[in-house]
């Protein structure tokens, strides 16, 4: 099962993992910033590839490996028009918000609030499934791969108003250091995450992880895959194999993180 992640401020991580009542950007002046250090696995960075040990960190809104991240220059953000499936994912994102909120003003119980924001998203035409597992959603939607997973927050960690500076910075600090533990988590069990378009990531479960790998090592090194090699590889890397090729052969220039 693949699970391709969308990330926000916070990751999003992370794993398509979305955030909600979070912002974008937060300013980190002060706060010390989560780094964790991976002990086993191994993740394909924007043509770049890492094999534990190695660090994970953030810089601004986007991670570092072994302390290199993508600048914003150079991010390949995705090119696209809104479509109509980006309008219904976006009202999901504004009820989801809505419904947290309305359950901590009414007290009521994070498991009560994820079974509505499930049921909104159960109700929704654009999902094609969806499973509450915790504190998280396991969905497919109708117009794009997947399934995605998407983290929910405690109705309790939910602002119910605009937040100072010192807030947001703490409150983004937190989410990424969970979200760093997440990734940290899945690549030591024998997950692969590859990243290959700001700001998406695909994550591959243990069973294919060890041929992906070696397919994407074989391109890198310019040897010819066959078709059922290139099918295999478009099953599971939701990226257009000639963009994934390009890539591979000639990776991002990362930049090194500045010494404080």
């Amino acid at each position: 099962m693949r699970a391709t992640s969308i990330l926000s401020a916070m990751l999003g991580a992370l794993l398509a993992v979305q955030a909600y009542a979070m912002p974008e950007r937060a300013d980190p002046a002060g706060v010390s910033k989560p780094k964790v250090t991976v002990h086993r696995g191994v993740t394909w960075f924007y043509g770049h590839r890492f094999e534990a040990p190695f660090t994970l960190e953030y810089v601004d809104d986007g991670l570092a490996i072994n302390g290199y991240y993508l600048p914003r220059k150079v991010r390949p953000l995705p090119q696209h028009r809104p479509t109509h499936g980006d309008t219904l994912r976006s009202r999901l994102r504004a009820r989801t918000l809505e419904i947290l909120r309305d359950a901590k003003r009414n007290h009521v119980s994070p498991d009560q609030a994820f079974a509505q924001v499930e049921q909104a998203y159960r109700s929704s035409p654009l999902v094609r499934s969806v499973e509450l597992r915790g504190h998280s959603l396991l969905l497919t939607y109708q117009d794009t791969p997947g399934p995605y997973e998407v983290l929910l927050v405690d109705p309790e960690k939910i602002a119910l108003r605009d937040m100072t500076p010192e807030e947001l910075a703490e409150g983004q600090r937190e989410f990424q250091s969970k979200t760093l533990h997440r990734l940290m988590d899945h690549l030591e069990s024998g997950c692969l995450i590859v990243w290959a378009e700001f700001p998406a990531s695909t994550w591959l479960p243990n069973d294919p992880s060890p041929r992906v790998d070696l397919l994407l090592r074989r391109l890198q090194h310019t040897d010819k895959l066959t078709k059922e090699e290139k099918g295999f590889l478009q099953s599971w890397i939701a990226v257009k194999f000639e963009d994934l090729n390009r890539m591979v052969k000639r990776p991002l220039r990362l930049m090194a993180v500045s010494l404080p």
